[in-house]
């Protein structure tokens, strides 16, 4: 398998893994082969820009660039020059293993999230088969004479087959379901790794195991003792355990990697971000920068045909009752409900006129864009009064309080120093962290008085911004002391622990 002179590589990303979840059952013995690993390399911290939003995690680790210069952080892009939404673009990315197939390595990639499709000699190329996300609604293979193979020995991903959505904690069946699809996937995800690394041969082989990601945003109260659902997951329960019956297939899998590819080869197995407790997605942002007057909606009369179009879809969405809800995702492939979400995703219909900031959808934090003259089409804010602004909206986000009196904000994080900065990035102005007691829904402020529900309560776990690296080559050669590592340079770890030259 590993040619003289040329070891090969393979770095193996889980999605979403929890370095203290992760650690915590390796050290119980649950996980032996990462505990080999462990045992034989070295773990490290991984730092990314998981706090300006989880859709910015993968771009920065592919390209070696920060989220300020790749422009990706979330599903949903802000069209400055339209006003409006649009669906994500990933094609600019350039991944780091360009350069090693233009140096004359052998590549393969399996499901790495937000990775364009090179199509270029000397790079196997395996996307959109069983990712968390389905960015393209399609599986992509390169080149396309591997295709075949692909779907004969991975067969349909489970993720690819159909999404089973359940009602939440209480839904045991459901949770059970969704354990059982993605222990498939794991299962064949590992397959078609080791028949990519047997006929392919390759120098790098660059997968991602996205399973666990999905299990975690469902299951995380099964694991959190300070869960608000935590009590009623109990130890008969087999989602309770689901979690960790995931991650051990997963070790399972990279124990049968690495005795395919021989004690020669260089191993990474990393995380790019964690997860932590969550109860939904909190959508209280948007009518609290209408109630302070930073946004301001335009009359029903006054919006067009279009605008009201969208309104009504949006408010049909948001009333359909949630077992028709996990029909419908259970029912349609997840590329066609992808594609439907499409065109009911819109902003409420500002008035451009008087609006100075708004917020954007999400699906973590609260990303607050600010209508910047010069930057967007209909900005009325000027460049020298851009830092007030964001000062004064900071300062209102900062001193919300839920009606029992506890702040609903954590953090605000600015992406730019200035408005010069601001004119040139494609991120959100502002990101706003809340506080655990956004838990709750209906969240509930008693200054100013609003409330607005939380979307999306199944997901009980949502990402946290630490991950984690574990690497063993052989001789000891890691690439680093067990420092932190930020993931833009983590695939200059990668060749390291190779002996590749940067």
């Amino acid at each position: 398998m590993t040619r003289p002179g040329r070891p090969t590589l393979i770095a193996i990303g889980i999605d979403a893994a929890e370095p203290t979840f992760v650690r915590r059952h390796l050290e119980q013995g649950d996980l032996p082969e990462l505990r080999r690993l462990a045992a034989e390399g070295l773990w490290g911290s991984v730092v990314s820009p998981a706090p300006i939003g989880s859709g910015a995690v993968w771009p920065t680790f592919l390209t070696g660039r920060r989220p300020v210069e790749h422009g990706l952080h979330g599903e949903w892009v802000w069209r400055p020059d339209t006003m409006d939404l649009g669906p994500l673009s990933w094609d600019h990315l350039d991944p780091f293993w360009r350069s090693d197939a233009g140096c004359g390595r052998r590549v393969a990639v399996l499901d790495v999230p937000f990775a364009p499709l090179l199509d270029i000699p000397g790079c196997v190329e395996v996307l959109d088969w069983g990712a968390h996300d389905l960015l393209s609604g399609r599986l992509q293979v390169a080149p396309r004479h591997l295709e075949p193979l692909v779907v004969e020995t991975g067969g349909v991903h489970p993720f690819a087959a159909g999404f089973v959505s359940p009602a939440g904690p209480p839904d045991r069946a459901g949770l059970e379901r969704s354990v059982a699809r993605c222990l498939a996937g794991v299962t064949q995800r590992g397959r078609l790794a080791r028949r990519l690394l047997t006929d392919t041969t390759p120098d790098l082989l660059v997968l991602t195991f996205t399973e666990l990601h999905r299990a975690g945003h469902l299951l995380w109260h099964t694991v959190d003792p300070a869960h608000p659902n935590h009590a009623g997951a109990t130890d008969g329960d087999r989602p309770r355990r689901g979690l960790v019956r995931i991650l051990a297939a997963i070790d399972a899998e990279i124990g049968r990697l690495r005795e395919l590819a021989g004690p020669e080869a260089a191993i990474v197995v990393f995380s790019l971000h964690g997860m932590r407790r969550a109860r939904g997605i909190p959508t209280v942002l948007g009518p609290l920068l209408e109630a302070q007057g930073f946004a301001v909606p335009r009359p029903w009369r006054h919006r067009s045909a279009r605008e009201r179009a969208a309104a009504t879809l949006s408010a049909v969405k948001r009333s359909v009752p949630g077992p028709l809800k996990r029909l419908y995702h259970g029912w349609l492939p997840q590329q066609m409900t992808g594609l439907l979400t499409q065109p009911s995703m819109p902003l409420p219909a500002y008035d451009w006129s008087r609006t100075t900031a708004m917020a954007l959808p999400t699906d973590q934090h609260g990303w607050v864009r600010v209508n910047l003259r010069g930057r967007e089409a209909q900005g009325i804010v000027e460049p020298r009064g851009y830092v007030e602004l964001c000062e004064r909206i900071e300062g209102v986000l900062r001193a919300a309080r839920h009606i029992d009196g506890q702040p609903v904000v954590r953090a605000v994080i600015r992406t730019a120093a200035d408005a010069a900065a601001a004119a040139a990035s494609r991120l959100p102005d502002l990101v706003v962290h809340w506080d655990d007691v956004t838990f709750q829904s209906p969240v509930r402020l008693g200054e100013p008085a609003l409330s607005a529900p939380n979307v999306g309560l199944q997901f009980t776990g949502q990402h946290a911004p630490e991950g984690f690296y574990l690497v063993r080559a052989p001789g000891g050669r890691t690439g680093s002391d067990g420092s932190p590592v930020e993931a833009e340079r983590l695939h200059r770890l990668f060749r390291d622990a190779a002996g590749w030259p940067a």
